[in-house]
């Protein structure tokens, strides 16, 4: 039965991530980012609630070939999610924080 169910799970991926999409931004318009106390950091596990004062500057890091975007307290943020995030763990606490495979090919 499941054999028969996949190219319909194929088939209808591409409209629930635009519907899911478009569901979050139309939550994220719904409240104006200078009025706001808290703001959100959506991700794929977890979604991050911080000050907004971390988030009104920005600065560019270099990235591989390009520029990106990050917030100018992006040293104070990552301290407070990962202490010294500078500094590698010993090797026996090297773990994936996330609960899905990747794969490079």
């Amino acid at each position: 039965m499941l054999f028969c169910f996949i190219p319909f799970l194929i088939a209808a991926r591409p409209f629930s991530r635009n519907l899911t999409f478009k569901i979050a931004d139309k939550l994220a318009r719904k409240y104006k980012f200078d009025e706001s106390e808290y703001v959100g950091i959506p991700g794929w596990e977890q979604n991050v609630l911080e000050p907004r004062k971390y988030f009104e500057e920005l600065v560019y890091l270099d990235f591989e070939d390009f520029k990106v975007p990050a917030p100018a307290a992006y040293d104070e943020l990552l301290t407070h999610w990962y202490g010294d995030y500078m500094k590698r763990p010993p090797e026996n606490k090297r773990q994936p924080h996330h609960n899905y495979k990747a794969y490079k090919l």
